[in-house]
């Protein structure tokens, strides 16, 4: 918390003097501009990379409005620059394949972004679909199963006076018992991978904070017992329907 006007940190083991400090500026996504250190472009080419060429640079315009006629008069002084040769018409964000470097505005980075987050939610959910029948047919032949394997059970409790509807919400409520189960597991899991790839990242100086909203558990916990239900109600009705005489009579 101390005025660092004057004092010396280390960028890459080399030593710097602090001369000034910029207001704070936010951040864009992961881009945080209050982390960022300015030194003079030779020196950083010189002492730190050992380079004598620019990677990137970032100018900032004035005026939205001129993003697209700031991008063409960096092109154009990039072109004289590197002895390009000019292209007739307008030009893509690509440069029509004709330049060795890029222009590239922070809306078409934001559009570029949109896509592959999109892409990838897409493949995600068909992951997610995929996974979630799977395991609806695990969930079905298993109650199948259970069914088959108490079948004297289920015909001693008819026979005594158990009704289709007792039967039924007897096993549905054991379909909805493994599902939410399996749903806890699965969001213990998913938690600890999230608290993982959180400590990760702030590790690497990203501010990725680790939480769990209780929003996202209840729907969690719905959707594992909507699927319990879904996926038990066939096991379900087969027990309920079984006539006491012939489910004894199988035993």
């Amino acid at each position: 918390d101390s005025d660092p006007i004057g004092k010396s940190i280390k960028i890459y083991k080399k030593k710097f003097r602090v001369i000034g400090v910029i207001k704070e500026r936010g951040a864009v996504m992961t881009l945080d501009f209050d982390d960022f250190i300015y030194v003079p472009v030779r020196t950083l080419q010189k002492k730190v990379m050992g380079i004598d060429h620019v990677l990137y640079m970032m100018h900032q315009v004035t005026d939205a409005n001129k993003v697209d006629e700031a991008q063409e008069e960096i092109r154009y002084v990039l072109r004289e620059n590197h002895d390009l040769p000019h292209p007739a018409g307008p030009t893509d964000w690509m440069g029509e394949g004709k330049d060795d470097f890029r222009v590239v505005s922070m809306t078409e980075s934001m559009e570029i972004m949109g896509t592959v987050t999109g892409a990838i939610t897409l493949l995600l959910l068909a992951i997610v679909a995929i996974s979630l029948v799977v395991g609806g047919v695990g969930i079905l032949n298993i109650m199948y199963v259970v069914v088959t394997e108490r079948t004297s059970e289920i015909g001693l409790r008819k026979a005594v006076g158990a009704k289709y509807k007792d039967i039924m919400t007897q096993f549905l409520l054991e379909s909805i018992l493994i599902t939410v189960i399996g749903g806890i597991a699965g969001v213990i899991l998913g938690a600890l991978i999230s608290f993982l790839i959180s400590f990760g990242a702030n590790s690497y100086g990203l501010d990725w904070q680790f939480s769990i909203p209780l929003r996202s558990l209840v729907v969690a916990l719905g959707f594992s017992a909507f699927f319990g239900i879904v996926f038990g109600v066939y096991p379900a009705r087969k027990a309920a329907r079984m006539e006491p005489v012939e489910a004894l009579r199988r035993e």
